[in-house]
């Protein structure tokens, strides 16, 4: 089994920027007319640090062992019990 650490590691920080993002609620403050230049630049902030964490997890995903296509076709109804023909 290859080791899937920088795998879950990265997408474990991009759950994270995206929770992180999230929780701002930018739409909220703007339907209640309180969105301020903070909030803006803290939104941009976090779009960015968001932004960079996807970055890193496609980083990850394309420096990845190839292997079998974990959703492919033939996999996929494997695991519905389906037999091979």
């Amino acid at each position: 089994m290859k080791d899937s650490r920088p795998l879950m590691d990265a997408f474990a920080e991009a759950r994270r920027s995206w929770d992180d993002l999230i929780t701002l609620q930018p739409d909220v403050y703007a339907g209640g007319g309180n969105l301020d230049e903070l909030n803006l630049a803290e939104l941009s902030r976090r779009v960015e640090t968001h932004q960079a964490a996807i970055d890193a997890l496609s980083d990850v995903l394309h420096t990845e062992p190839e292997g079998p296509e974990p959703h492919s076709a033939t996999n996929a109804s494997a695991g519905r019990g389906e037999s091979r023909r």
